[in-house]
């Protein structure tokens, strides 16, 4: 299925389209997995990878830390933007 297309309720036949949260998601969750790749790679590629550090951690340390609480606060904000403009079609169901 291209990425581009919507998805659609099978039972309605509405399309429901992809929402500027998911794309914001989806982009901070790659963010976060190249830092935490990353972040395994200093060991391998030397500390000049890392960066200054603050508080004992490194740059790099920091980065992948704060874009994985921010890919989780964005997945758990889309996720419940997504069922609180379709709840029309889950309360249906019921």
């Amino acid at each position: 299925m291209p990425l581009e297309q919507p998805v659609m309720s099978t039972i309605f036949f509405i399309v429901l389209a992809a929402e500027r949260f998911g794309k914001h998601k989806t982009i901070s969750q790659i963010v976060a997995i190249l830092a935490v790749l990353l972040l395994q790679a200093v060991p391998r590629w030397g500390p000049w990878l890392a960066g200054p550090g603050l508080g004992g951690h490194s740059a790099l340390w920091w980065l992948a830390e704060v874009s994985q609480w921010v890919a989780v606060a964005l997945t758990v904000f889309s996720g419940a933007v997504y069922l609180w403009k379709n709840r029309r079609l889950y309360l249906e169901d019921l």
